[in-house]
């Protein structure tokens, strides 16, 4: 019985505690239904975003208060950063229990029907604990529809904490939280009839990261802010308030208004305000929108474009959206799709992202249940083309700075089909906008298919250069390329844009480096492109290409591109590089130009030991054709002289071989070296100024006088008059003689003349011994026939030049014995004593005078010893007639020798009777001269006599001379009273009836100068004895002379007529010059001449009148 009650008590004991058992089962199941599954999807969240940007949880917050907002009136949003908090407010609705229930649950919500949610408090709600695991929650509950509030957070926190990764804490702590939030407004006292005005999330930072992760976001947001603020009319501002920099940041939409409408497509503009630490600026967008909607309820267009057009108080621009900035929004960024494919922003409500990660669109479906949505976010995609292209087709024109509407870059990335999507995107857009005139130059704009760009290697390498981009854009612009460039401003955007058009395939527009440097190549270079080009040169020497020689690009001194080898010359001295410069060019051709040197720095060094030999080689080389020449003159061949002129030195290679050979020569030096070098300098007229000194090792002088010498007298050789040059020549000659190196020159030039002036070489010459000139002549004469006229046979064409036989070099000579055995041979061989009939018969009488001639006379005997034994009887055979005898006889008379001397002297000359009749004429004068100044001084002595007699009571102390004047062409009785000239007296004889007086130009101008005291005395002789008058014999007796005198003294008067015509006092009147006479006539000396006896009295009367006037 006891064992019965025991085992009874022990069944019921088993069945209370499974009893409890299975309820605590029970309860723990509810549990993990209720807390775990929400617990393990927080966990797993927040473990997930690690990879997560951290400024996706600041739209994810906006989007929350966007989600909330109340009804016709926008969201304000308030982001704060502290130093261990971070904290989001907004003015939106209140909770009621589902949303906080969503929010600790971390489930989707919906608070609003009327507007699109992307969800709330879902997993993307998770990334915001980027910012803190925990948070206090400070808010409002509505508890009846608007009408009561459980105000929360405030006196006593409200903490939802994440922190934890253990599945059952967390489990417990959201049922905490639940069952805290519960029990909110269960008690009447705790309503309120108003909610809090703002819900406040304020993260607490327990993790450096956290800290970091704030500031990251602050950093990359608010540069969206302005697109969200225009994509979303729920929302008011945004505000960024950063208690660590001390700065806030506010963005505020001010309005909304209609722009423009063409097809499709409404333009829409969006004001912002921004105050950023109190300093304001505006800043408008312009939304394109697509007039079809999305929905009725909602009005909203199905796409929006936005422009990357930006106006920043008032100036407005198109810009190129930073790479920071998503192009995909769906009402937030959709962060992953910055540099989604081309330059402008779209948003569509209806946007269907590709995972919850909400980093890019959905455009190819799995083949099951969303192929849908891929296929309505393509049409989404096409239908924002279709506005985008309304909208560059009505308003391009508009714009300015148009170029980055252009940009396009679909990356074929992802799946098969996916990339097939992009690629059909990429190339419509790229083939739309090469048509397009987005591309400036100058004042227009002109299609991208009419431009040329660089390769991707250029113009990434211009980016960080811009000298390499100045350079590139210099040779591409020249105008004989005929290439199209953007403006240089353009060029690397548009070299990138067209990069990325194209990329993966041929890009027609672009220019290669390899196209650039054959362009150079063909590309004339001038001083201001050495710049350009040393910058390519030292791109290409940084950066070898295979396919590319350096070399072919790199200039010259003289701006040449050359393939040859460049080498590094010495620092050769002006003058010499100037000389090597105009003897071998070709040399200089290969110096690198000196901006190069840092290009080709292993180049060759070009030393002296270089140019010495280049020099020496060319002038070596060259050939005169003087041997040429000799040889056909010496044939008596017919040679023309344009064949041989101008093969040799030229001006410029003359002075460059005197400017190194001035600076060889020794300073003070005299030598053979000195005294050519100052004759070639005569000859070229060139005198170099050089003061650059050059040692002899680098340079071999005797280069520079053979090349020198060679050249001056081959072109002597050719002067056709030398005349001009025959004193430089002798001194060359001579110069050329005294240096024995030098003699070989004299054989190879016309340069010795002959005795008729005509240059031979020396071949062609003798040096004549023992030669009377008058030798040559009598044996040009007798023997070769030469006369006046023709001399062409004479021996002097054999004969070098009398000056030039010192410095003869030949040893030919021709003695004078052997003309004179010539000239006397028939009479030495035939036995000839007669020269009666010898045609030269006047030349061999005066070979006979010449032996006997004082000087020469023993030269001629033994010249002509035949002559000389025979002499008497060849002279008596010349007595041939009567008269030539009595001749003789009559000037044996003669016993003077001096005058046997001079008639013999006189009798050699060929115009002997003309020069005996004029003498007898000049002896006439001499005699007629002297008679009449005799006379005049007579006749002066009377009136001098006569004066002194009839005023010898007036002129008590006076002095009275009657002078006569023996000056040309002056007066001949001059009246001096106390020795002053005052009166003046001319005389002039006239012997012949049919002669006139004449009166020279002095005699002229003093008598109307002195017209007082001046008179004309003209005596008439033309009757008087013939034979007395040809010597001007005078009369013994005055007065028989006296009688036939007639004085003018108004002579003066009547010469002053003429005075305005003689005088030399107006240019431009025509006038006489100097030199003439004045004729006065018989029929004046009758009407104006008075009796002798009259003037002298009259002349008397003007004396005392004078001497009166003295006293």
């Amino acid at each position: 019985m006891i064992h019965e009650e025991t085992s009874s008590e022990e069944t019921q004991q088993t069945t209370v505690s499974l009893e409890e058992t299975i309820k605590k089962e029970a309860e723990d199941q509810l549990a993990e239904t209720m807390w775990g599954k929400p617990a393990n999807d927080i966990i797993t969240g927040i473990a997930n975003n690690s990879n997560v940007p951290s400024n996706r949880a600041i739209w994810e917050l906006v989007q929350n208060a966007r989600d909330v907002s109340k009804v016709e009136e926008r969201a304000k949003v308030l982001f704060t950063r502290r130093p261990n908090e971070f904290i989001f407010q907004h003015n939106g609705q209140p909770f009621d229990r589902k949303s906080m229930q969503s929010l600790i649950l971390q489930t989707s919500s919906k608070v609003r029907n009327d507007i699109v949610q992307v969800g709330q408090y879902g997993t993307g709600f998770l990334t915001t604990h980027k910012f803190g695991l925990q948070f206090h929650l400070q808010s409002s509950l509505d508890l009846k529809h608007g009408n009561y509030f459980y105000n929360f957070g405030g006196e006593k926190e409200f903490v939802i904490n994440r922190s934890s990764k253990d599945k059952t804490v967390l489990s417990k702590a959201i049922k905490e939280a639940i069952d805290i939030s519960q029990k909110w407004g269960t008690v009447a006292n705790q309503w309120s009839s108003d909610s809090l005005e703002n819900t406040v999330f304020t993260y607490k930072h327990n993790h450096q990261i956290e800290k970091d992760n704030v500031a990251e976001a602050f950093k990359k947001s608010v540069s969206l802010v302005p697109y969200v603020l225009s994509l979303n009319p729920l929302l008011q501002s945004i505000t960024f308030r950063d208690e660590l920099e001390n700065t806030i940041d506010v963005y505020e939409h001010i309005s909304t208004v209609q722009k423009a409408d063409f097809g499709n497509t409404q333009m829409e503009q969006v004001t912002i305000r921004r105050d950023c630490d109190g300093t304001e600026s505006t800043i408008q967008l312009l939304l394109l929108k697509s007039k079809s909607q999305l929905t009725e309820n909602t009005s909203e267009s199905k796409v929006t474009v936005i422009l990357p057009c930006v106006s920043i108080d008032g100036v407005e621009n198109v810009i190129q959206l930073s790479d920071d900035k998503p192009q995909l929004y769906l009402y937030l960024p959709l962060l992953g799709t910055e540099n989604w494919g081309w330059n402008f922003i779209v948003h569509a409500p209806s946007f269907t992202c590709d995972k919850d990660t909400r980093d890019s669109l959905l455009f190819v479906g799995n083949g099951q249940n969303n192929d849908d949505q891929a296929e309505s976010n393509k049409q989404l995609i096409q239908l924002a083309g279709g506005i985008i292209k309304d909208f560059l087709t009505h308003q391009l024109a508009n714009y300015s700075d148009r170029k980055h509407f252009g940009r396009i870059n679909f990356l074929a990335d992802g799946s098969e089909k996916l990339k097939t999507y992009f690629t059909q995107l990429q190339a419509e857009w790229v083939t739309y906008f090469e048509s397009q005139p987005l591309v400036k130059k100058e004042d227009e704009y002109i299609a991208v298919s009419a431009i040329k760009v660089l390769d991707k290697e250029l113009y990434e390498a211009c980016e960080t250069d811009s000298d390499l981009l100045d350079a590139f854009y210099t040779i591409l612009s020249k105008e004989k390329h005929n290439l199209t460039l953007p403006e240089k401003s353009d060029l690397i955007y548009w070299s990138r844009c067209t990069d990325e058009w194209y990329r993966g395939s041929e890009n027609p527009y672009v220019i290669t480096l390899s196209k650039i440097c054959q362009i150079v190549e063909n590309t004339p270079i001038e001083d201001e492109d050495i710049v350009w080009l040393l910058k390519l040169c030292s791109y290409l020497k940084a950066h070898p290409h295979s396919g590319i020689d350096l070399i072919k690009l790199i200039p010259n001194e003289h701006l040449k591109l050359s393939q040859a080898e460049l080498v590094k010359p010495t620092n050769f001295n002006k003058t010499y590089r100037t000389a090597l410069q105009t003897l071998a060019p070709q040399e200089v051709g290969k110096f690198i130009h000196k901006s190069f040197y840092i290009v080709l720095d292993d180049a060759k060094e070009y030393g002296f030991d270089d140019a010495k030999n280049a020099i020496t080689v060319y002038l070596t080389s060259l050939d005169s054709k003087s041997a040429a020449l000799k040889n056909a003159i010496l044939a008596n061949v017919s040679w023309q002289k344009e064949e041989y002129e101008n093969v040799y030195l030229n001006p410029a290679q003359i002075n460059a071989i005197l400017d190194i050979y001035k600076m060889l020569l020794p300073l003070d030096g005299d030598g053979f070296t000195t005294k050519a070098f100052n004759l070639l300098s005569q000859f070229y007229e060139y005198t170099p100024s050089a003061v650059e000194r050059l040692d002899k090792e680098l340079f071999d002088i005797r280069t520079c006088y053979t090349a020198l010498l060679n050249d001056a007298l081959y072109k002597f050789t050719l002067l056709e008059d030398k005349s001009t040059w025959s004193t430089w020549n002798l001194q060359m000659v001579e110069v050329l003689y005294n240096f024995k190196e030098a003699n070989s020159f004299l054989r190879n030039y016309l340069i010795y003349p002959n005795q008729m002036g005509k240059y031979c070489y020396a071949s062609e010459l003798k040096r004549e011994r023992t030669m009377p000139i008058r030798l040559k002549e009598l044996y040009d004469t007798i023997c070769r026939g030469v006369t006046d006229k023709d001399k062409s046979k004479s021996i002097r064409h054999e004969l070098v030049a009398k000056e030039y036989e010192n410095f003869f070099v030949e040893a030919g000579e021709l003695n004078g014995s052997t003309l004179a055995d010539e000239i006397q041979k028939p009479f030495a061989l035939e036995e000839v004593r007669t020269i009666a009939n010898n045609q030269h018969q006047k030349l061999i009488v005066e070979i006979i005078e010449r032996l006997n001639d004082k000087n020469e006379g023993s030269i001629w005997r033994r010249l002509f010893d035949t002559i000389n034994n025979i002499k008497a009887q060849l002279m008596l055979s010349v007595i041939n007639s009567p008269q030539k005898r009595d001749s003789i006889f009559q000037i044996m008379k003669v016993q003077d020798e001096s005058k046997l001397n001079a008639i013999a002297e006189l009798s050699k000359l060929d115009n002997l009777e003309r020069i005996i009749e004029l003498g007898k004429s000049a002896l006439d004068i001499e005699v007629q001269e002297k008679n009449d100044f005799e006379f005049k001084k007579k006749l002066g002595e009377y009136v001098e006599d006569f004066l002194l007699f009839q005023l010898q009571e007036v002129l008590t102390n006076h002095s009275l001379e009657v002078k006569v004047a023996d000056i040309q062409g002056g007066q001949d009785l001059i009246v001096s009273l106390n020795n002053q000239p005052i009166y003046y007296i001319e005389v002039k004889s006239r012997w012949h009836n049919d002669r006139s007086v004449l009166m020279s130009t002095l005699q002229h101008q003093t008598s109307y100068e002195q017209k007082e005291h001046y008179a004309l005395c003209a005596v008439d002789m033309s009757d008087y004895d013939r034979e007395l008058a040809k010597q001007h014999q005078y009369p013994t007796d005055i007065q028989e002379i006296l009688k036939r005198i007639k004085v003018i003294e108004n002579i003066g008067v009547l010469n002053e007529r003429l005075k305005d015509a003689v005088e030399n006092n107006e240019d431009k009147k025509v006038r006489i010059a100097g030199g003439y006479q004045v004729l006065v006539s018989q029929k004046i000396i009758g009407i104006h001449g008075a009796n002798f006896e009259k003037f002298v009295d009259n002349l008397k009367q003007y004396i005392t009148s004078n001497i009166r006037t003295l006293d």
